[in-house]
């Protein structure tokens, strides 16, 4: 995690007085597993309306050795529930769910002035998206394609028009 994420968890632990009651503490509780039992790397909380006893849903998803998001194995998800089980209020149901992971793709064409090198346009652009999604969702956390045109027309060359012209999505379960 980077130092934003620890000092936010180490404030939401400290007021979760180690008992889970909102989704706030169940969060802290998700991330503050010790690490011998596996670890969480993005978690959400929602709760179920349609259920009869107005179960929570936690999405989970862990990451590999590289950073990339995968699917939790069973066995975390069993230390899981026996982590979280220890300090939840004893009415709480909780299903604990593997989220959705979805890499997205993005191809854009850059129009510049004739005299400019179409390579180092090309790589500007591709800076300033990487730039902008250089930091990892969180699981429900929305996206907008405006952010892929803003990170574009960041780009300091004036003459320089970008256009996104496919937005693909690949979607594994």
């Amino acid at each position: 995690p980077s130092s934003d994420e620890i000092k936010r968890r180490a404030l939401d632990t400290f007021a979760t007085q180690n008992r889970a009651v909102t989704k706030q503490d169940y969060l802290s509780m998700v991330y503050a597993m010790p690490p011998q039992f596996g670890s969480i790397k993005r978690c959400n909380i929602i709760r179920d309306d349609n259920s009869f006893k107005r179960n929570l849903n936690m999405y989970i998803v862990s990451e590999n050795n590289r950073g990339n998001f995968l699917e939790t194995n069973d066995t975390i998800k069993n230390n899981l529930k026996y982590w979280i089980n220890q300090n939840k209020m004893i009415n709480d149901t909780i299903d604990i769910l593997n989220a959705k992971v979805v890499n997205l793709g993005v191809s854009f064409t850059a129009i510049g002035d004739y005299s400019a090198n179409k390579y180092v346009l090309l790589e500007q652009g591709s800076a300033a998206i990487a730039r902008a999604f250089s930091t990892k969702k969180d699981v429900g956390e929305s996206f907008y394609i405006t952010d892929i045109y803003s990170a574009l027309k960041s780009v300091d060359d004036r003459p320089l028009r970008f256009f996104a012209r496919h937005f693909r999505r690949r979607a594994r379960a």
